[in-house]
């Protein structure tokens, strides 16, 4: 092989390699979510995490979004928001679907069957959730997103 082509087959590689290493930040269509189990929860994360959580959590353009969220035993969920502090139109809304967690059962997937429409909780103590942004990471922020069993 000729010495220009390796230098230049060196020098291709490692621009691919920088390039990949950049992640998605510039690509707003790609989601990174934590890694999660597909399927029903194991039996120690049902029992562990089963049961209602409820708080409210900061909201933009209201006085806070109250929230509910109930885990079931069959690997289902209900979660109802409720916007505080607005007078017209519909205040509350409700969503249903699977829940499954991580496998070192820290975090917890809402919705993960429809990834466009998961929204992720991290596991503070067994009796607190902590909402977290869509990608299931930490939101930066001293307002509080927990959530405690009820």
């Amino acid at each position: 092989m000729h010495v220009p082509t390796k230098k230049f087959i060196v020098l291709l590689s490692l621009a691919g390699s920088l390039l990949g290493c950049q992640g998605n930040s510039g690509n707003p269509d790609l989601t990174v979510v934590s890694p999660v189990r597909t399927g029903n929860p194991n039996k120690k994360a049902v029992v562990r995490f089963a049961g209602t959580y409820a708080g409210v959590v900061p909201c933009a353009d209201c006085d806070g979004l109250e929230t509910e969220l109930q885990i079931n035993n069959d690997g289902t969920y209900v979660l109802k928001h409720t916007y505080l502090g607005k007078q017209r139109g519909r205040n509350t809304f409700r969503e249903q679907g699977n829940w499954t967690h991580s496998p070192d059962l820290k975090k917890i997937a809402l919705n993960y069957d429809h990834p466009d429409e998961s929204s992720f909780y991290r596991v503070v103590h067994p009796d607190t959730l902590k909402m977290l942004d869509r990608r299931g990471n930490e939101i930066t922020s001293r307002l509080n997103y927990n959530l405690a069993r009820q």
